[in-house]
Parts: structure tokens; C-alpha cells; sequence
């Protein structure tokens, strides 16, 4: 039998293409809104007549949407940011810049359109805005069309502001939809995170991926749990108390942890693969107490709801990472010790 070989986790010509197909996108983008006729099938939430646009005018909102995605957005990230990645950048890091620069420009169109209540309405703003933005970013590494990523995210745009409004409800929607219970949420809350799941599955699972391209996609992808859960309990929560003229309350430091199983993760050898594994089995058993506990709570403050979308997250994030590393692949590439 052959001697292994240590994976080149410098090498800059990794090869990075995703497994792709039509019909899964079509699926997870299918959930992205999914979760509207699933609860009021399950009669978790009741729908009701909004501003009785007509259809050339909804038609007209799209076309703005589409046209100010495109030209604010896809164009200018495609030609003067996208064209300058590296060849030994991932899939993962693309997606993140795309994010970083897209969810910002898209909440404030939000909310100085429509306007927002409270910061209950950011945190629900993140639900719509991330997912499509994740899921065009994919789209567009397979087809480099930009048409196909303004497309997306327009669609959301459109469909959650001006086609069937409860996020932004203070500005007029052709539909209104109103929850009947805290199961609703859950709905809500899970679908858009299984879809971004979706995503990460066909990128991380990839077969004819090197080990070095794996890992640096869990890496970078854990990184992005990090951006959020910051987002979600500090950024978000800091913006909107500064225009509300209050003070920040408290703050939370458990984004740290994966702080440091992405250092774990982007520097791979035999005694980084062992703490990062055992730090996700130390973040699994603590979220599953999180549940426990989270279960036995009479209600759900819309805080909860927060908590609960930011440790679903990290939760589906540490198991894929956890199948990933204890696969037979990985464990053989990341556990061989080389000759002196």
C-alpha cells in the first residue's frame, strides 16, 4: 500500500467548483418562501387583504427592484470586486464578501422605505436578506450571470415589502399575513435556515473536493455564524438603540467560541484537528442544554425567537462540521503525521 500524502492546504490553485443543480437551487430558493403556505395550510397564520395593487403596478415594483439590485448591487460586485479574487479563494470567502457588501445596502432600503418598529423587525430583516444573497452568490459562481443573481434577490426584495408584507408592516402590501401562534415563527425560522443548510451541504459534502477545500469552506462558513451571531447581539441591537436614543444593554460573548474553532479550522494539522473537534462536541452538548431549556419556557418572547435562530445556526453549523472532520477523508488527511 502507497504511502499518504499531506494535503497542500497552500496551494493556490485549488480547484473550488461546487456540486451544483437546477433543481436543488430551485428547491432551496422554494424554501425561502415555503414557509407562507405550509403554516397557513397548518393554520398557524391567517392572511388578509392588503392595498389592492393592481398588476401593472406590482409588475413596475418588480421591475425597480430587479433594475436597483442589478445596478447598485450585482454589477458593481461582479466587475470590480468579484474580478479580483484570488484563485485560492473558496467558495465560502466569495459568498461572505457578497454578504458583507449586500445585507448591509438591503436592510437600509428596507427601512428607510417601509420604516421598522422596533429591533425585533431588524432581526426579522436578516431572515430575509442573507438567505437570497447566499443562494445568488451560488448561482452566480456556476453561471456568471448576472441576471440570475439579481433575479433572486430582487424576488425577495419584492415579495416580502411590497407583494406579502408582516416584517415591514407599516408600509402597504398587496397581502397582509398575521401569526396565530409561536409556531408560526418556528416555521418561519427554520426554513430559511434549512435552505442556507442546503446550500452549505452541496458545497462542504462535495466529493471531488480536496480536503483543503473542505476545510477551508467549514472554516470560512463557521466564520460567517460568527459575523451573524455578532449582528444578532450586538450590531443590530446597537443600531437600533442609537436611533432610538437608548443604551445598549448587556452583551454576549459566546461568538468567541467559534471565533476560535475558525482559527482551529484555517490552520489544519493533527493537534488543531483534535481541539477543534473536541471544542464542537463541547459546543453541541451546551446547545443541546440551550434547547432544553429553551423548550421548557412557557412562550416565546420575540428575544427567544432571536436566541433561538442564532443557536439553530450554530447548532447545524457544528454538526456539519463534526460529519465532516470524523469522515474517513479528512481523518486520513489531517491525521497523518509526515516522515522527518
Amino acid at each position: 500500500m502507497g504511502a499518504l500524502t499531506r494535503p497542500d492546504i497552500e496551494n493556490d490553485e485549488i480547484n473550488d467548483q461546487p456540486s451544483f443543480a437546477w433543481g436543488r437551487t430551485a428547491f432551496a430558493f422554494f424554501l425561502l418562501f415555503g414557509y407562507l403556505p405550509l403554516a397557513g395550510i397548518l393554520n398557524l397564520c391567517t392572511f388578509s387583504q392588503g392595498v389592492p395593487f393592481t398588476a401593472v403596478r406590482l409588475a413596475l415594483y418588480l421591475l425597480m427592484c430587479w433594475v436597483l439590485v442589478q445596478m447598485v448591487l450585482v454589477w458593481p460586485f461582479a466587475t470590480l470586486v468579484h474580478a479580483q479574487f484570488k484563485p485560492s479563494t473558496t467558495i465560502t470567502q466569495r459568498t461572505l464578501v457578497a454578504l458583507a457588501l449586500f445585507v448591509p445596502v438591503l436592510i437600509s432600503f428596507c427601512y428607510f422605505w417601509g420604516g421598522v418598529k422596533g429591533v425585533d423587525d431588524w432581526h426579522e430583516l436578516i431572515l430575509v436578506t442573507i438567505p437570497p444573497v447566499i443562494l445568488g452568490s451560488l448561482l452566480y459562481e456556476k453561471t456568471r450571470k448576472h441576471s440570475y443573481f439579481s433575479t433572486i434577490v430582487a424576488a425577495a426584495v419584492f415579495f416580502h415589502v411590497f407583494l406579502m408584507n408582516d416584517v415591514l408592516s407599516e408600509y402597504p402590501s398587496r397581502w397582509v399575513y398575521f401569526s396565530n401562534g409561536p409556531w408560526f415563527y418556528y416555521v418561519r425560522t427554520f426554513f430559511p435556515i434549512f435552505a442556507v443548510g442546503w446550500w452549505i451541504g452541496m458545497t462542504a459534502k462535495n466529493s471531488s473536493c480536496e480536503p483543503a477545500v473542505v476545510v477551508r469552506n467549514l472554516a470560512f462558513g463557521i466564520l460567517g455564524i460568527c459575523c451573524l451571531t455578532l449582528s444578532l447581539k450586538f450590531v443590530i441591537p446597537a443600531v437600533a438603540a442609537a436611533l432610538a436614543k437608548k443604551s445598549v444593554s448587556g452583551f454576549e460573548y459566546g461568538w468567541l467560541v467559534n471565533l476560535l474553532l475558525f482559527a482551529f479550522l484555517i490552520k489544519p494539522g493533527p493537534l488543531t484537528y483534535r481541539l477543534a473537534i473536541a471544542l464542537c462536541l463541547g459546543e453541541f452538548i451546551g446547545l443541546i442544554i440551550f434547547f432544553v431549556r429553551f423548550l421548557g419556557n412557557d412562550g416565546m418572547a420575540p428575544s427567544q425567537l432571536t436566541s433561538l435562530l442564532n443557536s439553530l445556526a450554530i447548532f447545524a453549523s457544528v454538526v456539519l462540521v463534526m460529519a465532516c472532520l470524523t469522515s474517513k477523508r479528512l481523518r486520513t488527511a489531517y491525521l497523518f503525521r509526515p516522515p522527518n
